[in-house]
């Protein structure tokens, strides 16, 4: 009995003694926008991604490039996000358990290009929106 409250003593005390990192930053457009494109705006998205691991923060580096996806796919025909914010919060408990919690939020909106000759520049350079570079 003694040593099950010990355990449980200890086990809470970890997890009242963990410490979190957060990061975050905003940005004007996930992707660049050319200036004689229209630009109209869809709607405010949100996306939130949480994941606990031991031993190693399980953050990869496509779970920004996902929850921006994400986020776009919630307004049908968007194909960038502006002035959207991606914050990060990276929560370690005793011994070694991490979780890690990512937001992002921002305006989905639609980009059309204005004059052909951009049109017909962009498919020689292949220009892809950020929802068609994951495979």
């Amino acid at each position: 009995m003694k040593l099950t409250k010990f355990i449980v003593t200890l086990f809470s005390l970890c997890i009242i003694t963990g410490c979190s990192i957060k990061s975050g930053g905003f940005n004007s457009e996930t992707h660049f926008s050319f200036p004689n494109s229209n630009v109209t705006p869809l709607g405010q998205v949100k996306s939130t991604l949480s994941r606990w691991s031991f031993f190693a923060s399980p953050v990869e580096g496509d779970d920004a490039l996902n929850l921006v996806n994400e986020a776009m796919a919630q307004k049908p025909g968007a194909d960038l996000m502006l002035n959207y914010i991606l914050d990060t919060k990276i929560t370690i408990f005793p011994p070694l358990i991490y979780k890690t919690e990512m937001v992002v939020e921002g305006t989905a909106a639609k980009m059309e290009i204005g004059e052909q000759e951009l049109e017909n520049t962009l498919n020689q350079v292949k220009y892809r929106s950020f929802k068609h570079s994951i495979k």
